[in-house]
């Protein structure tokens, strides 16, 4: 090892922390890792202790108790000021969803433990393996998922194996919902991809893992997550074009794995051709893709879905014509009904005054620092994904009120206040 090569690990390790790492990998997937856990061991109820262990090792006790805060942003103050009156709103104006209330309640309060956690933190803070503890975590995740998809590892079936028709739910067997669970099962997609294999071994549990993803997203019939493993591909490899690296960087790359991409395609191709499990379980998730486009315009007359969809929209309509100027500017009050799209229900909740400062925490910051700021450093390439996902579900389903939304834009322009010296600049040349 040369001097150099000395010299840069140990700056490295200078401002280095593994607990750091750790808190902020428990930070973006701690909620699925806890269920995952409880698949495993059903009594061992781990999701809270997991929230605080994050905090716990993020937070730099030094500087909290001092009140020293060099790591804070005004990014931070947006997304802060976004959930404080959320939070106010909550606690005037509370929900007639009594259960969700206080659910909100603990996600939003550690949301504010996280954002006081990362300012503690000394600036050029320097990470080393967060990729790596990404895809560990993630993969035990899909593992889990994988046994129960597989019934125990004892075959691969069509029907769907966690569909419950009498309760119309879609779930594993000991908690789980699609939508969280497939947005673990996107992350461990995308951290296979970008992640950088430090050996053997997990150059080999990469495509098992990236199987596994699809085989879980297709029994969670989690269509968003499918049409979003797909554009991030794009993303990514888009984003290795910018900065000049990667397979766009030389020629003889180009030709390589556009060889390696037309053998998929045969080979992709001939299974579907002659087995009968790839052939209907490609069938069924272009059927569902199309379905879910036609849920998101609310088109469709037969998907449960879009029939829901529809309904929410006619719903936020007939609502929007009712508003009064009050309540235009301040809302109507906290979740006076579940629309499931995010940015109608923090405009009807919320009004205009609320819904400016969900535009630039949840739309505003995404979109500037997933396809603004660019950056080599895979595991910041891997939450610019995975703010992605998130990104998209503002305009599909879910609520603006969950932590989980929140972690990867929060680390994001964290990492990005902290330690600039990780982001590239493109210089634009003119043409003469």
């Amino acid at each position: 090892m040369s001097s150099q090569e000395n010299t840069h690990n140990v700056l490295l390790q200078k401002n280095y922390s593994m607990l750091n790492e750790i808190g902020f990998a428990l930070m973006l997937i701690g909620l699925p890792f806890g269920t995952a856990i409880r698949n495993v061991y059903p009594k061992l109820e781990l999701v809270q202790l997991i929230f605080a262990l994050s905090f716990l090792f993020i937070v730099n006790y030094r500087n909290l108790f001092r009140f020293i805060f060099p790591s804070y942003n005004k990014y931070f103050t947006y997304i802060f000021l976004f959930n404080f009156i959320s939070f106010l709103y909550l606690l005037l104006f509370p929900s007639h969803y009594q259960s969700l209330n206080k659910q909100i309640i603990v996600m939003q309060l550690y949301i504010f433990a996280v954002i006081i956690a990362l300012s503690t933190l000394n600036r050029n803070l320097n990470l080393i393996n967060l990729d790596r503890y990404l895809f560990y975590i993630s993969g035990f995740i899909t593992l889990v998922i994988l046994y129960q998809v597989t019934r125990g590892f004892t075959g691969i079936y069509l029907e769907n194996v966690f569909a419950d028709s009498t309760l119309k739910t879609n779930r594993m067997e000991h908690g789980g919902d699609k939508t969280t669970m497939g947005r673990a099962l996107f992350l461990c997609f995308i951290t296979a991809i970008v992640y950088k294999s430090k050996n053997n071994i997990e150059t080999l549990i990469k495509p098992i893992l990236i199987v596994s993803v699809f085989l879980g997203l297709y029994m969670f019939n989690t269509r968003a997550s499918i049409v979003v493993c797909l554009l991030s591909l794009l993303i990514y490899f888009w984003k290795k074009h910018q900065i000049g690296i990667g397979i766009f960087h030389k020629r003889n790359s180009i030709i390589i794995y556009t060889f390696v991409a037309i053998i998929l395609i045969f080979f992709s191709v001939y299974l579907y051709q002659s087995n009968i499990y790839f052939y209907t379980m490609i069938n069924v998730m272009i059927e569902n893709i199309f379905n879910g486009l036609s849920s998101f315009f609310g088109s469709s007359k037969t998907d449960e879905s879009a029939l829901i969809r529809k309904g929410n929209m006619i719903y936020f309509q007939n609502a929007m014509n009712d508003l009064n100027p009050f309540q235009l500017l301040f809302g109507r009050g906290f979740i006076v009904r579940f629309i499931d799209v995010p940015f109608m229900q923090a405009f009807l909740d919320l009004g205009l005054f609320g819904f400016f400062f969900y535009t630039i925490s949840l739309i505003y910051l995404p979109l500037k620092f997933i396809f603004v700021k660019l950056t080599s450093i895979s595991h910041i390439i891997i939450i610019q994904l995975f703010a992605f996902h998130y990104l998209v579900d503002q305009l599909y389903a879910g609520m603006p009120y969950w932590s989980l939304q929140f972690m990867p834009i929060i680390l994001l322009v964290f990492l990005y206040s902290n330690n600039r010296k990780q982001y590239i600049k493109i210089k634009k040349t003119s043409k003469k």
